[in-house]
């Protein structure tokens, strides 16, 4: 269905982003991230809204986060964290992701911040938790 989509509007990015989630949902990750590249490159990022645009580059930094290179990816993971908690300062699954790229930098301190930021957003987040218990002295 995505691909109809698509070929209806090849310039809709809500169309790569499902195309992209179908194919995650598959198992093919590398497709999935091809589809989320275009979705966020410049002349489709623009037919997407504010918080689609900072979902989106969450579910891509997630996606090059799973991906088989990972410690490759994770400069451009955080990258698009970043981006998206400009769109949302207020998402504390992108905070949480932001602090596992910090952990895997071993940048423990600013791990922490992230932590505390995703518990402060939200206290039932038990991956906030679990990295506040690991990371706390």
């Amino acid at each position: 269905e995505a691909d109809k989509a698509i070929a209806l509007d090849p310039m809709d990015g809500a169309s790569h982003v499902l195309k992209a989630l179908a194919l995650e949902h598959q198992g093919l990750l590398s497709a999935a991230l091809r589809s989320m590249n275009t979705a966020l490159s410049p002349l489709v990022l623009r037919t997407l809204s504010q918080s689609e645009k900072a979902d989106a580059y969450m579910k891509r930094a997630g996606l090059l986060m799973a991906s088989s290179k990972r410690k490759m990816a994770v400069d451009s993971a955080m990258e698009d964290l970043h981006n998206s908690l400009e769109l949302n300062p207020n998402n504390s699954r992108v905070h949480c992701l932001l602090a596992m790229c910090f952990e895997e930098k071993h940048m423990y301190a600013e791990a922490l911040r992230s932590y505390e930021d995703a518990f402060a957003l939200d206290q039932n987040s038990d991956e906030a938790r679990a990295g506040l218990m690991r990371l706390r002295p």
